[in-house]
């Protein structure tokens, strides 16, 4: 099997201001008869939509999009707004993570549309940073029938925070009048360059090998800086954690980042329906290992039986 690629959708968002824009989201159609389930994926920070199609190794196949197409399923990718191909206008606003939550949200009911049948259930897929903004833009308006969840959750990351942003830890509201005098003091600006991508040999943030890592590096894109601080902030999206209550797949790696994945649960305290999946010998960028075709397998069975 194999998907049709270079299909760009422009979706319509209203901005925060009233005025009118669009969002750009990748499409990737199976060759096969679609299953209906349509996942829609948000990339972490300084990462791109891209990281959702890496290439191929000698040992696996590491885009997500192919794998998940070649099981039937539709994949949407898109950079995060802000970012890459959804930069906004010079006079927009400082973008808040609920803002940007609520485009994210819009666009994501407007690819239902554009899509029809073939999303007709709609999982939104968000890789760590982009797991939050996940998790923001279903309390925004419901727009996902499940949710998928891949080294991220509500827990923080106390280590990425210097002394003066630990003391928004469980402040949410006081760290988001905060985040624009945080933002410009991290990072200089609202967007910074991502970086050279993972280095060699990291088992956090690199692949498992060279190659694996180069694909990784060709993924970088601009970060959103609030969505990084606000991430990495304990108690930032406690409300919109606890309310999360539609089925939720949770994907970790052995050397993830973050809480230990049997203790992430916890703080979605409305959840009937999850699973819990853990990667051995995978980093926190699982698509750059061979147990990327594991966690298709499972997610697949997964989507047949809640969607």
């Amino acid at each position: 099997m194999d998907y049709k690629t270079d299909e760009i959708a422009v979706l319509p968002v209203s901005f925060a201001d009233g005025s009118m824009g669009a969002m750009q989201v990748a499409i990737y159609r199976p060759e096969c008869a679609p299953s209906g389930v349509c996942f829609f994926c948000l990339p972490g920070g300084a990462s791109s939509r891209r990281y959702f199609d890496l290439g191929s190794t000698v040992a696996a196949d590491l885009s997500f999009a192919r794998l998940m197409t070649a099981r039937g399923h539709h994949v949407a990718a898109m950079d995060v707004p802000g970012t890459g191909d959804n930069a906004l206008p010079d006079d927009h606003p400082f973008l808040l993570p609920r803002t940007s939550a609520g485009y994210i949200a819009a666009v994501a009911k407007a690819l239902r549309g554009e899509l029809g049948e073939g999303a007709r259930s709609l999982v939104g897929t968000g890789h760590s940073m982009g797991g939050m903004l996940t998790v923001l833009a279903q309390a925004d308006c419901n727009p996902f029938d499940a949710v998928c969840l891949m080294g991220s959750g509500a827990g923080g990351l106390e280590w990425g925070l210097d002394e003066q942003e630990r003391q928004f830890i469980d402040r949410p509201a006081e760290l988001e009048r905060a985040l624009p005098d945080l933002v410009q003091r991290k990072f200089g600006c609202a967007y910074p360059d991502g970086g050279p991508g993972p280095r060699t040999g990291s088992n956090l943030f690199g692949g498992e090998d060279d190659a694996a890592n180069d694909f990784l590096r060709a993924a970088v894109g601009p970060l959103f800086g609030a969505g990084g601080i606000m991430a990495m902030t304990k108690g930032s999206f406690r409300a919109e954690a606890a309310a999360l209550d539609c089925p939720t797949f949770f994907l970790f790696g052995e050397n993830d980042i973050g809480d230990a994945p049997s203790e992430v649960p916890r703080h979605f305290t409305s959840l009937t329906d999850f699973q819990l999946l853990v990667l051995p010998c995978t980093g926190h960028n699982h698509f750059g290992y061979r147990t990327i075709g594991r966690f298709a397998e499972r997610l697949d069975r997964w989507v047949e039986t809640v969607c």
